[in-house]
């Protein structure tokens, strides 16, 4: 039952956030909505060419987009619960593949007392030795909740104390279930400081994991911005850090790290600094550029120390509401929220990640566009296993008649293993949509992906249609 306190402490704060005697009036909309689709598949489970089976895959989706908004409370949840019948390969038959992304912020006494509480639902892939075929994907769950108290001490300071619980669990018993307890304390600067912005924050955490070591954190950090002009602030930060994880990692070290934060102008904005942490120097880079109103380029590079766990609770961390379109993105880039924002393995070892991301979204004209690219390293620190992932995506639509919609989108993955595996998986998709009025719509599709591979098992090829119909209530 603990796995699911997240999920009835979103729920309930759904229920608070739409009471009529809490607060003032607020923006409210619940949207129930229904695909159905039909596909063909020449590869269902993504097998060798002698080893390929067709199926027809047929699936109903019912779901609801759920958004609240007023002055003590924002709440905003996407979910669905998809009916998958296959005609062939390791799912033949039903199958039930439930999703949700939602996070609630709920005000509970004014200017003191928060509740935070964020879920996630998806389905995985766990292992990159796998195809990334819907047999091989696991459902994975994430919860968050988090209350607070904060205080302002005048102009001088701003206080708050937080308290964290995460859960995660995979329904693959070859992954811990983990749940992780953080106390997380922070005084900031308040008005009174300009130029000079600090902060001091302390935070203690135990991840309790159910078939591998517990981890054991402790951290403090005093952090500092200096604005020397509009233009150029300077960044520096000294402090301490444990790890401990009872099997491969245990140090105490103290950290550091100084760079700058530069804005040229209004549509450009990078951030940069170097430093100790996680016993390793590295560097880590942001940058972003508007280059229109619509159209924005975000970089990010940065190396960590964490486990599976502790990286998908962090993205959960990030869910947010975009202000403009009313959908969920992922605050570190403004992309679409992603459940899983790094293609890595989900699996029970603590490792060293190296993570670099670009991408470019926005629109111009009848045209949209979204590009994501990504270089991944991982190594493992117990079994000194190293893997690399190269990723590119890239998909774009273009309103060809006032009801008349075509998209195109192409992919790439090459996955480089320890072993001496390399993986290059090739995807193609173009498809088109056509709005009957204001809440339906159907949609066809043709997707071709292929992967080579110098361990021929591996290697693959599909050809996919599909057509179907969206509903909105």
């Amino acid at each position: 039952m603990a796995r699911f306190y997240g999920l009835a402490v979103l729920c309930a704060g759904f229920a608070f956030a739409f009471a009529p005697s809490v607060g003032s009036a607020g923006e409210s909309r619940f949207e129930p909505k229904i695909t159905v689709s039909e596909e063909y598949t020449t590869n269902v489970d993504l097998g060798p060419d002698d080893d390929a089976q067709s199926a027809f895959v047929t699936r109903i989706t019912p779901g609801a987009e759920l958004r609240n908004e007023s002055s003590r409370t924002e709440t905003a949840v996407d979910g669905s619960l998809t009916f998958r019948h296959q005609t062939d390969g390791d799912d033949e038959g039903w199958n039930l593949d439930p999703r949700l992304n939602g996070f609630g912020d709920f005000e509970i006494l004014r200017d003191l007392m928060y509740l935070d509480a964020k879920a996630t639902v998806s389905q995985q892939r766990l292992s990159n030795q796998e195809s990334n075929s819907d047999a091989n994907r696991q459902t994975t769950q994430v919860y968050s909740l988090s209350p607070s108290l904060r205080s302002r001490f005048g102009k001088l300071a701003v206080g708050e104390v937080r308290y964290v619980l995460d859960q995660v669990w995979v329904s693959d018993d070859s992954v811990s279930d983990e749940t992780s307890h953080r106390g997380i304390a922070t005084v900031s600067s308040g008005p009174k400081f300009e130029m000079w912005k600090w902060t001091a924050n302390g935070l203690v955490s135990f991840s309790d994991r159910e078939d591998s070591g517990n981890i054991h954190q402790k951290e403090t950090e005093f952090a500092n911005e200096y604005a020397f002009s509009r233009q150029f602030h300077a960044l520096g930060a000294v402090g301490y850090q444990t790890y401990d994880d009872n099997e491969s990692v245990d140090f105490q070290s103290p950290t550091w790290r100084a760079g700058f934060r530069l804005r040229p102008g209004r549509r450009t904005e990078l951030e940069f600094d170097y430093g100790l942490r996680d016993e390793r120097y590295s560097p880590r880079v942001k940058f972003r550029y508007n280059i229109t109103p619509r159209l924005t380029f975000n970089l990010s590079y940065e190396e960590e120390l964490s486990t599976s766990q502790q990286r998908l609770t962090d993205t959960l961390g990030s869910i947010e509401l975009d202000p403009e379109t009313g959908e969920l993105i992922d605050n570190r880039g403004d992309s679409p929220f992603n459940p899983r924002a790094d293609p890595l393995d989900i699996d029970n070892e603590t490792e060293r990640v190296k993570a670099f991301r670009a991408g470019l979204r926005g629109d111009y004209g009848r045209n949209s566009v979204a590009l994501q690219a990504g270089y991944f390293d991982e190594e493992k620190l117990e079994t000194a296993e190293d893997q690399e992932v190269y990723q590119v995506d890239l998909t774009g639509s273009r309103k060809l008649r006032r009801k008349l919609t075509g998209e195109v989108g192409f992919g790439f993955e090459r996955i480089e293993f320890e072993d001496g595996r390399d993986d290059d998986e090739y995807l193609g998709r173009v498809g088109l949509r056509y709005a009957l009025g204001e809440s339906a719509g159907v949609f066809g599709n043709y997707l071709y992906r292929q992967q080579f591979s110098n361990d021929s098992v591996n290697e693959f090829k599909e050809h996919r249609v599909g057509v179907g119909l969206r509903v909105r209530f």
